[in-house]
């Protein structure tokens, strides 16, 4: 199975990144490798992790990873992340809404 990021995906990670950054650059291109490395692991078992909860029309799912989620939905053959986010940020504003 493929794994894409959406761009929202690569915006949040560049995000975080460069949040973690400010303190600790080489912390910040260790969490990218591994916060890459957990979404890649999804597509091995891309039905193990829940709907999200108000986005089960979407079919949204989440894999958690620390205090961050990886919020995807499967496709056919193909994974596609459609955000990472902390979870202080306001999950519903910055998901997908629509089909």
């Amino acid at each position: 199975m493929k794994i894409r990021f959406a761009r929202p995906a690569q915006a949040g990670l560049r995000e975080i990144t460069a949040y973690i950054a400010r303190d600790n650059p080489a912390r910040a291109r260790s969490f990218a490798r591994e916060i890459r490395a957990k979404a890649a692991d999804i597509a091995n078992m891309p039905l193990a992790f829940p709907v999200v909860a108000r986005f089960e029309r979407q079919e949204i799912r989440r894999r958690v990873f620390g205090n961050y989620g990886i919020y995807y939905r499967v496709d056919g053959d193909m994974v596609l992340i459609v955000q990472i986010l902390h979870a202080a940020r306001d999950i519903e504003s910055l998901l997908p809404s629509g089909p």
